[in-house]
């Protein structure tokens, strides 16, 4: 009750949630486009044109199930929950969220609850960055039967890596002008910082996970569970429900094993765009009974470990289709050639150097990982490279990642040789024809020691695991199988250098280079079995042919290809 007064009297113009009216801390992004964002400026979002014959991807989590419309945007006041009455028959209640805010690790005693964004982020300790919703349904029937339920978000960053992120129920109630990292309350802390307690804080379980990886601008979990439990109140033993009482909203949670990256969504205090803020959508009937809920669709919990072993002792797939898997390349081999070593392997160091100089990239990093682990006919959402820096010091660098088009052996590559006997077409693997790519598949800014950094080599994973020879993008171009890439400061990048661990430094594992890769099964069209027709009682007409009924196929499609 008192959020809804709250909100009420903040659209009236008696209550300002913005930040500098409370007195909350400064939570500026450092991101010219979440900054924007705040201050409620209007966001443009730019197509972004995949090179030809490369498909993006957008996941449907249920491919059974008709995805709801998106409404159409008539008015920037908030939406008032509307609902389609029919005694049995099916019905929708739709509206706007009331009440959002995010909590952030790195800023734990800020509050941001009256800022224009929600921002989700994974980072070297976990879940850095999560999103508390929460929405009413006052106007849905005492005897509504509920059949399905979304929280929709619509996306305000730029793609950049990929997230999965969990839907979990929320235990205890909270305060959106008071929630930060630390408390759920000014009268009340949250068990763990974080909102993390799986006993008192939140559900053990997500009811639903998604895959954010900018395919998208709008983004929608599958909360039916979680709502068809509030609503019955009944008491449940399902880790995604058990404690979880009642309606205290949903938290959003970037799950173990993502890469690092964050994502930024509108909330309901921004503005500058109508139709853009938070919504649900609650599909209902009335005076039917409820269907029971089977075991069978249960949507696993984590993607952690995507393996497991068959009958031989081989990993075996076990994720379900059409489900979200994260996945580790093993790193086959990693090194560094320098210009000023031109005769030097540095196969068996434990770091990787990356230097400019006034001649121009002089060390370059080379890395090669094993995709064997990825199940035959997966398809691949994501992937990163992730590497760590050590604590030498470290020039600001723009790092260049380029796919290699030569093999190379870790032992005994220099920077005259890719292998004994088998020099590179240019020294440095610097033919754009015959060592590697025209051009770079992702750029990152590489400035601080003993910090994580993150590559987006999507499209080049793409390109090796479909096994295509031949590509328009010049950075694919002449790739034709994993042979590794390697690692270039960029032509402008001041002089200096940036060091990384190798996978050979075994002290600290944790630091030793990643890869990271996001990707779905894809669900397998069934073929119906024809039927035979019985056969026609005799007359005393002339035998006749018989023709068995035509075949159909019923497609179950998951993946949406976008033009």
């Amino acid at each position: 009750m008192l959020r809804r007064v709250a909100r009420l009297l903040c659209v009236l113009g008696f209550l300002s949630l913005a930040p500098s009216a409370v007195g909350l801390a400064s939570a500026s992004s450092g991101s010219p486009l979440l900054d924007r964002i705040h201050s409620g400026i209007p966001l443009e979002f730019p197509i972004k044109t995949p090179p030809v014959g490369t498909p993006t991807f957008a996941i449907k989590m249920t491919p059974t199930a008709p995805r709801l419309a998106q409404p159409t945007p008539t008015s920037q006041a908030p939406t008032e929950p509307t609902a389609t009455p029919g005694l049995g028959a099916p019905a929708v209640l739709e509206g706007e969220v009331i009440v959002d805010t995010y909590i952030n690790e790195w800023d734990p005693d800020a509050n941001v609850g009256g800022f224009g964004d929600l921002r989700l982020r994974f980072g070297t300790s976990g879940a850095v960055k999560q999103t508390l919703i929460y929405f009413e349904y006052d106007d849905l029937p005492v005897d509504a039967q509920v059949t399905r339920a979304l929280l929709r978000l619509h996306s305000g960053s730029d793609p950049r890596g990929a997230l999965v992120v969990g839907a979990y129920g929320v235990i205890r109630d909270w305060e959106e002008e008071q929630a930060t990292w630390q408390r759920c309350s000014l009268d009340e802390g949250w068990k763990v910082p974080g909102a993390s307690c799986t006993e008192t804080d939140r559900a053990q379980q997500p009811v639903d996970t998604q895959l954010v990886d900018g395919s998208s601008s709008t983004v929608e979990w599958d909360i039916t569970q979680l709502v068809q439990h509030w609503v019955s109140q009944d008491p449940s033993d399902d880790p995604a429900l058990a404690n979880v009482s009642g309606n205290n909203g949903v938290i959003l949670v970037p799950e173990p094993g993502n890469v690092y990256c964050e994502y930024g969504f509108y909330s309901t205090e921004y503005r500058g765009i109508a139709g853009v803020q938070p919504q649900f959508v609650i599909e209902y009937t009335t005076g039917t009974e409820q269907p029971t809920p089977t075991d069978t669709v249960e949507p696993t919990s984590t993607p952690t470990d995507p393996f497991s072993p068959g009958p031989d002792g081989t990993p075996t797939p076990t994720v379900p289709l059409g489900q979200p898997v994260i996945a580790s390349g093993s790193i086959e081999a990693d090194t560094y050639v320098s210009e000023w070593e031109p005769e030097t392997s540095y196969g068996g160091a434990g770091h990787m150097r990356v230097r400019n100089h006034e001649t121009g990239s002089v060390r370059r990093a080379l890395i090669r990982f094993s995709l064997d682990d990825l199940p035959d006919g997966c398809l691949v959402q994501s992937a990163s490279l992730v590497l760590t820096t050590t604590s030498a010091r470290c020039a600001p660098l723009d790092v260049g990642i380029y796919g290699l088009t030569s093999d190379w052996s870790e032992s005994c590559c220099s920077w005259q040789v890719r292998a004994p006997d088998q020099p590179w077409a240019a020294c440095g693997a610097d033919d754009v024809a015959l060592d590697r790519a025209a051009s770079t598949v992702d750029i990152q800014r590489v400035d601080t020691p003993e910090s994580t950094f993150g590559w987006d080599i999507t499209k080049l994973v793409r390109h090796w695991v479909s096994g295509s020879s031949n590509s328009d993008d010049p950075s694919l171009d002449g790739i034709k199988g994993n042979c590794g890439l390697a690692l270039l400061a960029m032509t402008g990048s001041q002089a200096g250098e940036c060091c990384f661990y190798s996978h050979e430094y075994v002290s600290l594992p944790d630091v030793q280079p990643n890869v990271l890769i996001a990707y779905t099964m894809p669900t397998p069209t069934p073929t119906a079995t024809a039927t035979e027709t019985p056969a026609p009682t005799a007359t005393p007409e002339p035998s006749a042919t018989l023709q068995a009924p035509a075949a159909h196929l019923l497609s179950l499609p998951f993946i949406c290809w976008k033009d």
